[in-house]
């Protein structure tokens, strides 16, 4: 078996679960909805980075690479990467708690 290229494992293989899109847009609704309400201004920086990482997450368990991480451990590898590595810190550069801190009463 070849190794697909990436971009085909970016645009194929799409398998939408509401296990994962579901909570993905709640946080994200939650995280805009939390910044309209924060006293002062919000960065937009901040709001893009917890967004990135958000929809970081939802590429790593929804796209090619969760269909192909079972056959190829380079693959598999990247998913690990993206999940503990990238999204984690995207969604703490945008200082969710700091933002609940502001916004909740």
């Amino acid at each position: 078996m070849s190794a697909p290229s990436l971009t085909s494992l970016l645009v194929s293989h799409w398998g939408p679960s509401a296990s994962v899109l579901v909570p993905a847009a709640g946080f994200g609704v939650l995280y805009v909805t939390a910044s309209r309400h924060a006293g002062g201004r919000w960065p937009a920086r901040r709001t893009a980075s917890f967004l990135a990482g958000v929809a970081c997450a939802v590429v790593a368990l929804q796209s090619g690479i969760d269909a192909y991480d079972d056959q190829l451990l380079s693959v598999h590898m990247v998913q690990h990467m993206l999940l503990l590595l990238v999204a984690p810190l995207l969604v703490l550069g945008g200082r969710p708690v700091i933002l609940a801190l502001r916004a909740l009463p």
